[in-house]
């Protein structure tokens, strides 16, 4: 599972010079050796120099290479702390029991550390100053936005889960621009929820994604919340995906809620 600090680097990739990327690429690759070295060995093996390591951490935002690898460090433990598990049709009750259990927990923590702040507090305030919101969902996803739903219903915002196809279309047909959509897709590639979408952002309907990154639906959203969770975790992928789709529309729920006003029920109300 990779942490928070190495997505970090993934995604600055592209914008880095030649001489950081060697940095990225060693960094990425041999993430415990890093932690393991000074400056003056990290910068040896990675065939640079000393200050081109010190610009590549400032350039992540760090005050140099302690403090880059300090945040690595804790990070690493973090995610070895809980470990994902295949299920082995030879496990016992207790060890299934607790593989099922371990994995959903890092899964969460995998999600709770890929969440995008400024995505996020974009979401809240498209929420908040929605005049309805609509929820789209298809199969295992549907019970996600009906949950979701029942929650935004308690705010008094006007509020509705479809999950037809037909009745999306139509649905869309009626929204404008102080209307928002919450689209949930475990996939990410459901062609007819991607084109329900498509019809909603051209009557000026502003759209939330929750879904895996790099899929159809996560181009197409306005604001795409992604959800990635963790290849050893296929096997337990629908209840973990699930769990963590949850988690992160409760979130969007409660800065909704303290968003919108005291005059509401108390935020343990809705969690």
């Amino acid at each position: 599972m990779q942490t928070k600090l190495l997505r970090e680097i993934q995604g600055a990739y592209d914008n880095l010079r030649k001489s950081e990327k060697l940095v990225a690429d060693f960094i990425l690759e041999h993430p415990t050796d890093v932690v393991a070295s000074t400056m003056a060995q990290a910068a040896e093996k990675m065939g640079v120099s000393e200050p081109t390591l010190n610009r590549f951490c400032k350039a992540l935002n760090y005050s140099g290479f302690n403090e880059f690898k300090l945040t690595l460090a804790q990070q690493l433990a973090a995610d070895e702390y809980f470990t994902s598990y295949e299920i082995d049709p030879e496990d016992s009750i207790q060890v299934l029991t607790e593989k099922v259990f371990d994995t959903t927990i890092s899964e969460i923590l995998n999600i709770r550390s890929q969440l995008n702040q400024e995505l996020l507090e974009e979401a809240i305030e498209a929420l908040a100053n929605a005049k309805r919101i609509e929820f789209f969902a298809f199969g295992g996803s549907a019970p996600v936005a009906m949950d979701a739903q029942h929650k935004f219903f308690r705010l008094k915002i006007p509020s509705s889960c479809i999950s037809d196809p037909h009745i999306q279309f139509m649905s869309a047909n009626s929204l404008n621009e102080d209307d928002v959509v919450v689209a949930i897709s475990h996939s990410g590639t459901t062609s007819a929820l991607v084109d329900t979408v498509r019809t909603v952002r051209s009557f000026n309907a502003r759209v939330i994604g929750l879904m895996p990154s790099g899929t159809p639906l996560s181009k197409e959203c306005d604001i795409s919340l992604e959800v990635d969770v963790g290849d050893s975790a296929r096997l337990n992928s629908p209840i973990t995906l699930g769990t963590c789709l949850y988690g992160n529309h409760r979130c969007a729920l409660l800065l909704v809620c303290q968003l919108t006003g005291s005059s509401r029920p108390p935020l343990q109300y809705y969690c």
